[in-house]
Parts: C-alpha cells; sequence; structure tokens
C-alpha cells in the first residue's frame, strides 16, 4: 500500500472543519468504484484508477455509461424499459429510475442483477485497468465510495446525466466525489461549469466533494485525498474554479 502525501500551497483555511497543515496523507483501504461517460478521456480515467490502487484502494476498474442513456430511439427506451421492468414514463423519469437503481446497486453489497442487465444491454461497459479483468460481481462491495468523473468533452452526460446520478448517490448516502475534466481549448466552457450544481447547492454541496482539474495530475491527487477524507466525514470543493476552497485538501494533526 502506498500513502499519497501532497505539500499544501495555501496558508489560509481551506476546510469547512479543519485548519491547514504542511501535508495531507491519503492511505485508502476502502473499496472505490471510479464512473464516468464515454467520450471523456479515457486515459484521465485510467490514469485515476491507477492512482487510487497505489494509494491503497481496491478498484477493480472503471463502470463507462454510454449514449444510449439520452434515450433518442424508441429501442433504446424499450430496452431500458424492460431492464428496470418500468411501466408507462417519461423519458427522463425512466433514465432518472435506472440512475437510482444503478446508485442503489453499487456498494450495496447486494444485488447486483439490474447493473449486469444494463451492461448486457450496452447501457454501461466495464473498463478493465491495468490488465486487472474486471466484472459485474466485482464491482460493488459494502462501503464502496464513489468517484464520478465528467467533462466538457463528454457534453452529452452534463444535459442528463451527472446530475441525477449524483443527486441518487447522495441520497443513497455513497461517499461521492465529483471529478471535472476542462478542456481549455473549448472557449465556450467555463471550469468547474460541470460541478456547478453541486457548489451552488446548500445540501449537496456538504455531502458530495468536487474537483474541477481532474486533467491536472493535481486534480487525480486532490481526488484521492478527497476521497480519503470522505471517510471522517469531510467534505470539500478543490481546484481552480468558481467555488473551489482550495487546490488540494490539507491535514490537520491528529
Amino acid at each position: 500500500m502506498t500513502a499519497f502525501a501532497h505539500k499544501s500551497s495555501s496558508p489560509t483555511p481551506t476546510s469547512r472543519s479543519r485548519p491547514p497543515t504542511r501535508f495531507k496523507i491519503a492511505s485508502l483501504t476502502s473499496p472505490a468504484l471510479v464512473i464516468a461517460p464515454r467520450g471523456l478521456n479515457a486515459d484521465v480515467v485510467d490514469d485515476t484508477v491507477e492512482r487510487l490502487r497505489q494509494a491503497g484502494a481496491h478498484v477493480p476498474g472503471v463502470l463507462w455509461f454510454t449514449e444510449l442513456w439520452r434515450l433518442e430511439e424508441e429501442g433504446h427506451q424499450q430496452a431500458l424499459a424492460e431492464v428496470l421492468a418500468a411501466g408507462s414514463t417519461s423519458t427522463e423519469g425512466l433514465r432518472e429510475l435506472g440512475l437510482r437503481t444503478v446508485a442503489s446497486e453499487v456498494g450495496g453489497g447486494g444485488s447486483v442483477a439490474t447493473l449486469e442487465a444494463l451492461v448486457d444491454s450496452g447501457f454501461v461497459e466495464l473498463g478493465e485497468v491495468g490488465g486487472v479483468p474486471v466484472d459485474v460481481a466485482s464491482l460493488p462491495a459494502d462501503g464502496t465510495r464513489v468517484v464520478v468523473a465528467t467533462g466538457t468533452e463528454a457534453s452529452w452526460a452534463s444535459e442528463i446525466w451527472t446530475e441525477p446520478l449524483i443527486r441518487a448517490l447522495s441520497s443513497d448516502a455513497r461517499p461521492t466525489v465529483l471529478a471535472e475534466t476542462f478542456a481549455e481549448n473549448d472557449s465556450d466552457a467555463k471550469r468547474a461549469q460541470e460541478v456547478a450544481f453541486v457548489r451552488d447547492d446548500d445540501v449537496l454541496s456538504g455531502e458530495v466533494s468536487t474537483v474541477d482539474d481532474l486533467e491536472h495530475v493535481a486534480g487525480r491527487v486532490a481526488v484521492i485525498l478527497a476521497l480519503d477524507d470522505l471517510g471522517d466525514s469531510v467534505v470539500g470543493h478543490y481546484g481552480f474554479g468558481a467555488g473551489a476552497e482550495s487546490s488540494v485538501p490539507v491535514f490537520v494533526e491528529p
């Protein structure tokens, strides 16, 4: 197991519940799962998994959500309704039901039947990282902490997927970090726009941690440190965009 240490560059308090000192150290012992939408930079997502493993977390792989979640075709709507055994409902309602079901099965230690069906029907793909085999049964475990990666590269997810998934995970009290990759060559995008709905919400901002620079190594380190902090019920917001408290979490002596 490798502990991650990061030197804090901020001389002022950057967390609601702890004063700053020089170092924050992460040594994760809990299982973790990375969820991401197709279209996001796979190298960044895979590197996040590898760094989480180096910090001691058991991370089987990546749960990739595909664009079938758009439900633009009637066949896709019918397929999802069959998986969920859902009756007549709106497209939005069907999608939110699916995401709530995923949130309840991920890390719950119970049945993963719906998640398996979503993989079989193409709504979810399992991403192997570093040659480590992955299957649905290996993903959920009691006490799993979740990293949801999103970004301006996967605009379809921003529109329909990210917020309802985060709200479902929060509702299930699943320790979660929402991390944004920002494409600096996108003149229409602003850093932290993908995490703003959490940072601007009085409830979510106290339940879900955010990072707005996952495309940088420092952002991936911040994700690890933030995920570790969630084990102590410390929530924070990191990066360089609007609403960030500091670039990385800081550490207080016990």
